[in-house]
């Protein structure tokens, strides 16, 4: 089982996320451009600031810092879902 994640203020964190079976959704420009619309509406719903971002043909990379102190485990509380 993996170790809780701590809040440490003003801290950045990497997340990643993949595809399922390794599924090279974000290898076409209909992928990318979907995630990045996912990314824009996180960004309005959520309080966190993107930093940076990498989007890989079966996953992506992301480097933020939430704006607001996390009270849950959940570092960014961003379900990326997308119908395939």
């Amino acid at each position: 089982m993996r170790k809780k994640r701590e809040f440490i203020e003003g801290a950045a964190y990497h997340v990643t996320s993949r595809t399922n079976d390794k599924k090279r959704v974000f290898e076409c420009n209909v992928g990318r451009k979907t995630m990045l619309l996912v990314l824009k509406d996180a960004k309005e719903k959520f309080s966190f600031r993107l930093a940076n971002f990498c989007i890989m043909p079966t996953h992506i990379h992301l480097l933020g810092k939430p704006r607001a102190r996390i009270t849950s485990g959940i570092i960014f509380p961003v379900w990326l879902i997308i119908p395939i």
